[in-house]
């Protein structure tokens, strides 16, 4: 591995944490697959405490709300997708991917310098998040929470809708029909919400785009009307069913329901 500049970090002398997912005693070649992770505590760089915890369950999730739980500063990991890595970094988080050997080289390599952050194009829309099946699951559990009936699509014409949302308007009584797009079916993520606004422009009063919020993404859903929910915001939302929206977890206008958008407007004094 080339030598690189020390991170900023290693000029740090307060405590931080470093987490180094495993296989063995090696670096685990994919972060979502590892199921242990190890944790080594820094002081003025040297190492000074250190503890090893399992992730029981298979989605990319539970590996983030550990890092999230033990506070991890730095992740030194061999291979990571780009949505798991946007979504730490957006905490502030420093992510080193390409690290091989062990977990031990990996750390004093780390401390002596030897490898550098390298931080992605938030801009990138090449850089899509993968199309995991546990996604599309996690999208349907957080519906779920909130009384909504799921369907999850299959028919190739309906590309690239992945869900079908049912409710009742607690309002008026009529259904709310909303179309879900989980993400990463295309290449380019521009093209992808154009293809799901023009799939989806007759039949539902919602469209929802599932993906964190790059500002290029945020902008792009917004000119074709389409809500953007953003990943991260689910692991905190999904112990909690209210939002302050009758139809948690939309937030924003609903087409057909009047009634439904004036009483949001008045909830956050819009």
């Amino acid at each position: 591995m080339r030598n690189k500049q020390p991170s900023p970090l290693q000029a740090n002398r307060e405590r931080y944490c470093i987490a180094i997912p495993c296989y063995g005693e090696e670096v685990a070649p994919c972060f979502s697959a590892s199921c242990r992770f190890r944790f080594w505590y820094i002081e003025n760089r040297q190492a000074v405490d250190y503890r090893e915890e399992m992730v029981e369950t298979a989605d990319w999730i539970s590996r983030v709300r550990l890092i999230r739980a033990l506070d991890a500063r730095v992740i030194l990991c061999d291979g990571i997708e780009v949505s798991t890595r946007r979504m730490l970094e957006a905490e502030g988080r420093r992510v080193i991917d390409g690290v091989m050997g062990t977990t031990t080289d990996a750390l004093f390599g780390f401390l002596a310098g030897r490898f550098q952050y390298v931080a992605l194009d938030e801009n990138d829309l090449r850089a899509v998040q993968p199309h995991a099946a546990d996604t599309v699951e996690w999208t349907r559990e957080l519906f779920e929470a909130h009384d909504w009936k799921i369907r999850q699509v299959v028919e190739p014409e309906s590309f690239p809708v992945d869900l079908i949302g049912e409710k009742q308007c607690p309002i008026c009584g009529k259904p709310v029909w909303a179309a879900i797009c989980c993400g990463a079916h295309a290449y380019r993520v521009d093209e992808e919400i154009r293809e799901f606004k023009r799939n989806t422009a007759t039949g539902y009063n919602a469209r929802v785009y599932v993906h964190q919020a790059f500002p290029a993404i945020v902008q792009a859903c917004r000119e074709y009307e389409i809500e953007l929910i953003d990943p991260s915001k689910f692991i905190d939302s999904m112990s909690s069913t209210s939002t302050g929206s009758v139809l948690a977890p939309l937030t924003e206008k609903v087409q057909g329901h009047k009634k439904v958008n004036t009483t949001w407007s008045n909830l956050r004094g819009t």
